[in-house]
């Protein structure tokens, strides 16, 4: 307790001393900005008036920031550097000067939300500034009389081209304009962005926004607004002058032109040799590489076709995920002479090739559980194996690291856990796979994506412990697309592995075997055994990424194992007199079901500051061959059980040293569990380029699927599991250079489940917690070591 109050006693006082003083060295006239203040007066019909924080940000001048919104870091260090406490590089790199309030920024500020307010539909609304005056601090008032909004009357589109007429039609493109809506600017522009982007993918390759004008007219009826939009010529005439207005012209593709070895220096440089594969023409200097199929096969772009502005993004993205060239640009050119009524374009496809072949070492610190070491890779890569635009990649991985041991304590079932200070741990292992451009089978093949890329791949792993050495054999096939919608910046993955095959083998040696022996939990002896898991996998993902606008991030997948060779198994052998299970070539084989689901959203709160939340759960059920014929126990896999705690998980507790539900374990094994719940909070500032900050909460545990007799209170109780959750708290230093992100976290544990209830949070008692421990209960940090954010 004593330790924890210093600790709060620490932080009170360090917001004491950054928060004062902060205008000393303000003249007598100048007053610091400490808030923006909008008053809303005189409500009305205001339901669709923005919220505050939208119309805050028309206003000029910000207060100095805060960091974690407690105190005004920056603005101290300013200060204190002017007193010549820190050096003057420290106040230009981290100091932030005192906002003065300006007069004049606050009459810009009142015209700018008054001009904002006016795009939104209240135009007769009034907006003051006023200040309020706290000795040398004041606050920036704005007060808004927004009046009541105006509406949307009657929609109408004057379109004179009758082409264009039947390709828009009299709806709204983007499904957002319509009669009696509240009026908005801003809506007007995604509208006009649609139906550019709509005649674009309908062969208007030379339409512009500019052609898409928007005419009010308020004479009719109070409070609404009819809305006119007309489709102008290319040179702008409008409808007036119709009959010499110049229309628009459809455009159809001529040539297509695929540019294979193009040089992005030597821009002017165009070959005149041409080589005709179907309806493509090969330019390039040298021999074309790729077969020819497996390149052109992924342009959606078709001699004869009209024009699509879509056609070329699909052509873009479909050639990207190749993954074989370093320099991809498609351009339109116009065919002269451009009098038809349907103008020819010839499209050129400049493609820039990686190096077929390269070699690369990536050296790497690992932090695995909390035992530190060191990681090298020799990768080497092919990036046209078969000329088929076929990727391979070759991967030997060696590591060293120094891991605990686990020793038998005589006349205890309790292990000793001896830290040693040499690396004592070696793994190593070949990893390779191939990519092949395309879906590989025999059904399904024109309905996928032309994006979809089959994947082929194997590895064994070998680890030497002081314990146990283990043995590892992978091998999987399986198929990967993607889809990107541009306009909204949404990306969507998949991954579907109908093939999933490991084959784990574990030696332990003579010592570890005899403690093994004298533990009768299931779970901890099937970690440790020979198995065999066959299984099928289906992993989605979905990013929508949005600069300075919350965006999500969402993560699933669904695993199926051990259903095909039970049924085969059950068919063909017997199993198992005493276990029930079904064995493949003398090994157990897994069976069960396990899915998972990672949801975080991200809410930028200015350009240095950010909101980082994730709420994650995962659950498996072993049946079937993995059930204990006697017991009627079934445990999951090792490699397939989840554990709680680590760098990325709930950082105050080691990594696989958390949990199950509220059980105190005594063996300092491995803890893992069928059920994870976790939610994580992280405020993210910026200090100073390179340098960020952020202030985190975790929570959650693991718990067994059904009650264990060997383990009080480790399976999930929906009465006793949000008791069950542990609760860590801490601070963290980024380095973010921009091409790695090197992190360091501080984290206590605020709240331990395993303790009994009443004693669990930081603040209570631990007389019951400390009898079952072998040493008193200490409030020590945890501290992460890790490269990348946690999420």
């Amino acid at each position: 307790m004593r330790k924890s109050q210093k600790i709060r006693s620490i932080l009170i006082a360090l917001i004491i001393l950054t928060g004062c003083n902060t205008t000393r060295y303000l003249k007598d006239t100048e007053h610091l900005l400490i808030k923006n203040r909008i008053r809303i007066e005189k409500k009305g019909d205001t339901g669709i008036l923005p919220g505050n924080d939208v119309i805050a940000e028309y206003i000029r001048q910000k207060p100095n920031r805060k960091l974690f919104g407690l105190f005004r870091f920056h603005l101290w260090i300013y200060n204190i550097s002017t007193r010549g406490k820190v050096t003057e590089e420290i106040k230009k790199i981290v100091g932030e000067p005192p906002v003065i309030i300006d007069e004049r920024s606050t009459k810009e500020s009142v015209r700018q939300i008054k001009r904002f307010l006016q795009s939104k539909g209240f135009f007769h609304a009034g907006v003051k500034d006023s200040i309020i005056f706290k000795k040398k601090k004041g606050i920036a008032v704005y007060s808004i009389i927004p009046g009541n909004p105006y509406y949307v009357g009657n929609v109408k589109y004057t379109i004179v081209n009758p082409a264009i007429l039947q390709v828009l039609g009299h709806e709204s493109a983007s499904g957002l304009v319509r009669n009696g809506m509240p009026w908005d600017e801003d809506l007007f522009q995604q509208e006009r962005e649609a139906i550019t982007r709509k005649l674009k993918n309908s062969g208007y390759y030379s339409f512009s926004r500019e052609s898409v004008r928007f005419i009010a007219d308020s004479l009719n009826e109070p409070g609404k607004i009819n809305l006119e939009i007309e489709i102008t010529g290319p040179d702008g005439i409008s409808r007036s002058d119709a009959s010499k207005a110049e229309s628009h012209k459809k455009y159809s593709i001529e040539e297509i032109y695929v540019h294979h070895d193009f040089n992005p220096v030597k821009t002017g440089i165009i070959p005149r040799d041409t080589l005709a594969f179907g309806m493509y023409r090969l330019l390039g200097s040298g021999k074309f590489i790729f077969k020819t199929e497996s390149v052109l096969s992924k342009i959606p772009v078709k001699k004869g076709d009209t024009y699509s502005l879509e056609k070329s993004e699909d052509t873009y993205k479909y050639l990207s995920g190749l993954k074989v060239f370093k320099f991809i640009n498609i351009q339109y050119r116009k065919r002269e002479p451009d009098t038809a009524d349907i103008g020819k374009l010839d499209c050129i496809v400049q493609l820039s090739p990686h190096a077929r072949q390269s070699f690369a070492f990536e050296t790497e610190g690992t932090n695995s559980s909390q035992n530190y070491g060191m990681a090298g890779n020799l990768v080497y890569r092919n990036n046209n194996l078969f000329r088929g635009a076929e990727l391979f990649e070759f991967k030997i991985m060696a590591a060293m690291e120094t891991q605990k041991t686990i020793n038998e304590d005589e006349g205890n079932e309790a292990a000793i856990v001896e830290p040693i200070p040499f690396f004592n741990t070696l793994e190593v292992g070949p990893e390779t796979g191939i990519f092949f451009p395309g879906f590989l089978s025999p059904v399904f093949r024109k309905k996928m994506p032309l994006n979809t890329r089959t994947v082929f791949s194997a590895a064994y792993n070998f680890l030497s412990r002081p314990d146990f050495t283990r043995s590892m054999v992978r091998g999987s096939m399986g198929y990967e697309w993607s889809s990107f919608i541009v306009r909204k910046s949404i990306s969507e993955r998949h991954l579907l592995q109908p093939v999933n095959i490991n084959v784990i083998g574990i030696d332990p040696d003579s010592s570890f075997l005899k403690k093994l022996n004298t533990i009768t939990n299931a779970y901890i002896r099937n970690s440790y055994s020979d198995h065999l898991i066959s299984s099928s996998l289906y992993m989605y993902t979905f990013t929508d990424i949005k600069k300075l606008r919350p965006f999500v991030y969402f993560k699933c997948n669904f695993e199926l194992a051990g259903n095909l060779l039970r049924l085969f198994s059950s068919l063909s052998t017997e199993p198992d007199a005493q276990s029930g299970s079904y064995p493949v070539f003398n090994i157990k084989f897994a069976q069960y079901v396990r899915s998972e689901a990672d949801y975080r959203f991200y809410m930028p709160l200015n350009r240095h500051n950010i909101i980082a939340t994730r709420i994650y759960a995962g659950a498996g059920i072993p049946y079937g061959n993995l059930r204990d014929k006697k017991t009627g126990f079934a445990a999951m896999p090792f490699e397939k059980s989840f554990f709680g705690g680590g760098t990325n998980d709930i950082r105050a507790w080691y990594s696989r040293s958390l949990g199950p539900g509220s059980y105190f374990d005594t063996l300092e094994i491995d803890r893992i569990g069928d059920i994870k719940m976790t939610g994580n909070f992280e405020y993210r500032a910026d200090i100073y380029k390179m340098f960020k900050v952020a202030f985190f909460v975790d929570a959650g545990n693991i718990w067994l699927m059904v009650k264990d007799t060997s383990r009080d209170n480790a399976h999930f109780d929906a009465k006793r599991f949000i008791g069950e959750w542990a609760v860590g708290s801490g601070i963290g230093l980024r380095l973010d250079p921009g091409f790695f992100i090197l992190r360091i976290d501080l984290a206590y544990k605020l709240k331990i489940p395993e303790a009994p209830p009443g004693e669990r949070w930081i603040f209570e008692p631990k007389e019951e917690y400390n009898k079952l421990r072998k040493d008193p209960y200490k409030t020590s940090p945890t501290l992460n070591l890790a490269i990348g954010y946690p999420f």
